[in-house]
């Protein structure tokens, strides 16, 4: 929401009135972009390499949830598009149209999970954003340096991985 506001204002729309529509907004983004996505190729759509295998060995003792500034509709479809949706159950994480600060997205994803402690909730991204948003939530940032940045922007992060794969080994 956060994003599409910013857009918003840039083309002279009053914040009043763009508040006022935004959730609405993220409902009519999800039932046009979940139908589309069904039906559009996304062969080139690849995973992180061993994601699957990673998120399996995951699962078996820590409890995996969405955090993303994406509709839940939208990121959970792109999750099954990935084949990775298993691992994220329907009652875990928080998404973008609930809230817009990262902060609150944490405290909502925490709160679903029963609460845990900050000490034992780790948000994994891999973005500068990402990295920003635990510490402000105040948990641990664990960056992945695969994407679109590499170390040097990440280097805030408490801990900072090349590879998804290499996540079990960053949370022991």
């Amino acid at each position: 929401m956060q994003g599409l506001r910013h857009l918003l204002l840039g083309e002279g729309l009053e914040r009043a009135a763009i508040d006022a529509r935004l959730k609405r907004w993220c409902g009519v983004f999800s039932e046009h972009y979940v139908p589309l996505l069904e039906r559009t190729p996304t062969p080139h759509w690849r995973a992180a390499p061993r994601a699957a295998e990673t998120l399996e060995e995951l699962a078996q003792t820590h409890e995996l949830a969405l955090l993303t500034g994406n509709p839940e509709p939208v990121a959970r479809g792109r999750m099954r598009r990935l084949a990775l949706d298993r691992f994220f159950s329907p009652s875990t994480g928080a998404f973008g149209c609930e809230a817009e600060q990262r902060t609150d997205l944490v405290a909502l994803a925490r709160h679903r999970a029963g609460d845990p402690p900050l000490a034992e909730v780790a948000l994994v991204g891999d973005t500068p954003r990402d990295v920003e948003g635990a510490h402000d939530a105040g948990i641990r940032a664990i960056a992945v340096a695969s994407g679109q940045y590499g170390p040097t922007e990440l280097s805030v992060a408490d801990v900072l991985i090349d590879a998804l794969a290499e996540l079990p080994s960053a949370l022991r």
